[in-house]
């Protein structure tokens, strides 16, 4: 498989993925500005993908970009623009092999779509070079057909040069036949590994609604236990007022009994009556 190279096109943003050794991508990546594009001459060795990040408000100027690169049309682009310029593009003659996305993109997506891409570009090339390697067998044919002809117009012993055309005819019809075998296992190898993409896509998709699903949950189990605790320290504040309240209520209870038993204690002196001790009956 060939080496490959993404083109980081931006204004001296930094590169949105962060790929390690066990990934199952790996390329070499390049910075370049915008105003660089138009020098870049994409190497036969490489495959080559560009992803392009636009600034705020910069939709025309992307455009411009795209319009005045002809030269990469051919190989697969990347362009993340802003919410609002996302919203503003319309594809137009100039968007063959471009893929337009937001900056909200997450970037768990973004290296799948990244991925996915690649492989694509692989699978592309080996069917061109796959059809490459028909029609310069089918040159080659062409060119052994009619040398043949000539041979068999001015030779005596034609069965044999006849023969030998025939020999090769059928082995054109052997070779033929395995290239579409080969390149319909691989685009029956391509079609498998998209499908695997988007059930990885949808199941990190389901992961992540269920994580904001799961937070939510958990900041309203905080809410409640914050509200238990307020109603709980206000339940405590009631309980020392009316401890107070009844403290209260029992030392004005107390004072009123010693100021009866002291009126009693003068009504029985002016009666004459003998002073009686406090608490008896």
């Amino acid at each position: 498989m060939k080496s490959q190279k993404i083109w980081h096109v931006s204004e001296g943003r930094r590169f949105p993925l962060d790929f390690r050794k066990q990934d199952s991508i790996s390329f070499e990546l390049v910075e370049i500005a915008p105003s660089a594009l138009s020098t870049v001459q994409p190497e036969p060795e490489f495959l080559h993908v560009f992803l392009i990040q636009g600034e705020r408000g910069g939709l025309a100027a992307m455009r411009n970009l795209i319009e005045s690169t002809p030269h990469l049309r051919d190989f697969p682009r990347i362009l993340i623009l802003s919410q609002t310029d996302y919203q503003d593009y319309r594809p137009d003659r100039h968007s063959m092999n471009l893929l337009v996305l937001d900056d909200s993109v997450r970037p768990g997506h973004l290296k799948l779509i990244l991925e996915l891409v690649l492989r694509i570009e692989y699978y592309r090339q080996v069917v061109f070079r796959l059809s490459e390697d028909v029609r310069e067998q089918s040159r080659l044919f062409d060119k052994m057909l009619n040398l043949t002809r000539t041979e068999l117009k001015t030779a005596q012993e034609s069965s044999k040069a006849y023969e030998a055309l025939l020999e090769f005819e059928r082995s054109q019809k052997r070779f033929e036949h395995s290239v579409m075998e080969a390149m319909e296992k691989t685009m029956h190898l391509k079609d498998n590994e998209m499908l695997e993409l988007k059930t990885t896509l949808a199941a990190y998709e389901r992961l992540s609604q269920f994580r904001d699903q799961e937070l939510y949950q958990m900041k309203e189990q905080v809410s409640a236990t914050e509200t238990a605790l307020e109603f709980s320290r206000k339940e405590g504040i009631e309980r020392e007022k009316v401890i107070l309240a009844m403290e209260r209520l029992r030392n004005y209870t107390d004072k009123e009994l010693i100021d009866l038993f002291n009126e009693n204690q003068r009504l029985r002196e002016q009666l004459g009556l003998p002073p009686k001790a406090f608490g008896t009956p």
